[in-house]
């Protein structure tokens, strides 16, 4: 055990069990002890750094009791500050007083004091707030230029197009029931069925949700009846909805035309 580990369990950080569970997780996922502790909720990222500040005899601050000044912060490019996660705070005659991940990293201060003529004086800082006050000041992180270069197509989906759709706008309830896709919620998803094919394959539901095609699901209709289906397409709609393309298995059609005759007249009217 490293000594830095038995000083969390020494000093009350966490208690043993704790810790072998923390061991585990870090291995299963690759990651340092810290990140596992803080993954697992055993800490929050401030505890961590508390940790590290108490050890190390550096500070830790909070970056939100000051207030930034523009003109330090114009001392360097905002990718530099984003890329390295530091922030300055303030000069008091030739110390500038950083915020940083890792004020140990010599190099990086090393290359400051050299450009800016001062003396760094590194403080901890986690790299969440770090972040954060980045945000703040310059606005978020630039992830958007390129989106407005794109150009888009609709897709061609072929999807029952053989049979002609009868308009409805149905409350009706969606449900992913496939292994290889998980919900954090567990219930059942309000949607509108849209349209139905009047060979009764498929039918069209506006969800606020993305389902990815060949998922199987449940849909509940009014009448509380669960159908089995699939997912054939997800096509994006507008304000953040989407269509499903939703194709029944032979086993539910009858259900479907049942359902049609008893809420749909222009169905009614077709059939005769």
């Amino acid at each position: 055990m490293l000594r830095k580990e038995k000083k969390l369990l020494e000093e009350n950080w966490i208690n043993d069990s704790q810790f072998l569970k923390a061991k585990e997780e870090a291995q299963k996922l690759k990651k340092s002890l810290y990140a596992a502790i803080i993954k697992l909720g055993y800490l929050t990222e401030e505890d961590i750094f508390a940790f590290f500040s108490q050890e190390t005899k550096i500070p830790l601050v909070n970056i939100f009791d000051y207030k930034l000044n523009p003109e330090i912060l114009k001392l360097f490019p905002e990718e530099f500050y984003r890329e390295n996660l530091f922030v300055p705070l303030f000069k008091i005659e030739d110390n500038l007083y950083l915020g940083m991940m890792n004020p140990l990293n010599t190099e990086l201060i090393e290359r400051i004091e050299k450009e800016t003529n001062s003396t760094v004086i590194p403080l901890f800082s986690p790299p969440s707030a770090i972040l954060k006050a980045l945000d703040n000041f310059f606005g978020p992180k630039d992830y958007y230029a390129d989106l407005e270069r794109l150009t888009t197509s609709s897709l061609d989906i072929p999807f029952y197009r053989d049979s002609e759709r009868i308009k409805v706008n149905l409350p009706v309830e969606i449900k992913p029931v496939d292994k290889n896709i998980e919900l954090v919620i567990s219930s059942y998803i309000p949607a509108t069925c849209v349209d139905i094919s009047k060979n009764t394959e498929a039918m069209g539901v506006k969800i606020f949700l993305y389902l990815p095609p060949k998922i199987k699901i449940l849909v509940k209709f009014p009448s509380q009846e669960e159908i089995e289906a699939e997912v054939v397409h997800c096509t994006v709609k507008e304000k953040r909805s989407y269509l499903l393309g939703i194709k029944f298995f032979e086993k539910q059609r009858e259900i479907i035309e049942k359902f049609l005759k008893e809420k749909t007249e222009k169905f009614l009217k077709e059939k005769t």
